[in-house]
């Protein structure tokens, strides 16, 4: 009698340390969609269009264009979704804005609409029932997730807990806290004041925090100057985690300890141009 045969199993993520099994997707917030260079490196941008803004035939363009690997969100305008009333005032089902921003993030295949808030928004109860509206709107006709980054006066728990109920992804900053619970963790950087070069230390601890993540997909998007390369570091000292190399400082994830360089070897990299 012939002996069954034994099919290897191919490994999954439950084969992999918990910290690092997710898809870590590093990348630049732009205005526009990066050229072929930038996705040699990294797979992800967010982008932040300028006025003029694009129509939705643009986006198409630049989806087109992009490697097939590519991956982007949308950052959505301010003016999309706030008036001289204040935010989300208008019905987005008959808002121009709200039409806008599904059009041009199905255009873009954009895995997610980022909307980022400020005091504007507040943790009221009629603001709370307006972004309720809009994200009803959004998740409803665009069928793809919203991502809400909180501002002003709204603490993270709470934020966090209505972000949940609303089906939306609360977005964070690795810098000041862990990311929430769920299947999408979605982390923005901005560099400005004290962290305004974003050094290999602070990389370090964005990783760090990224790395201990429970998400099935991290995001993460650097807004700065030299944004490509910040997320280009980022990204390698991902990668050097997952690679269990020995000699450096990180060892929170899973208790690896990570060989990530010297503090300011980056200084002199070529900053290859987003476009």
């Amino acid at each position: 009698m012939t002996p069954p045969r034994i099919v290897p199993r191919p490994r999954t993520r439950l084969d992999y340390p918990s910290a690092l099994m997710a898809i870590h997707l590093m990348g630049a917030v732009v205005a526009r969609a990066p050229g072929a260079r930038y996705f040699d490196s990294l797979r992800f941008a967010e982008i932040a269009p300028r006025r003029p803004l694009p129509r939705p035939s643009v986006f198409s363009r630049w989806r087109e264009s992009a490697p097939t690997q590519a991956r982007f969100t949308l950052l959505a305008p301010p003016e999309m979704w706030r008036t001289s009333q204040g935010a989300f005032r208008d019905d987005p089902k008959t808002s121009a804005g709200a039409k806008w921003l599904v059009e041009s993030g199905t255009a873009l295949a954009a895995d997610a609409i980022v909307v980022s808030t400020g005091a504007d928004l507040t943790p009221g109860p009629r603001d709370r029932e307006r972004l309720a509206r809009w994200a009803g709107h959004l998740l409803s006709r665009s069928q793809r997730p919203v991502v809400w980054q909180p501002g002003g006066l709204w603490e993270s728990e709470d934020a966090e807990g209505l972000a949940t109920s609303l089906g939306l992804v609360c977005a964070f900053d690795p810098l000041e806290g862990p990311a929430p619970a769920g299947p999408i963790a979605y982390a923005r950087v901005r560099a400005l004041g004290a962290r305004a070069r974003l050094g290999d230390g602070l990389l370090r601890s964005i990783v760090d925090v990224l790395s201990e993540a429970s998400a099935e997909t991290v995001y993460l998007a650097i807004e700065a100057e030299d944004a490509v390369r910040k997320a280009r570091r980022t990204s390698d000292i991902l990668e050097a985690l997952a690679a269990g190399g020995g000699g450096g400082q990180l060892r929170r994830a899973g208790g690896l300890v990570v060989d990530l360089g010297d503090e300011d070897e980056d200084e002199d990299a070529d900053d290859d141009d987003a476009d």
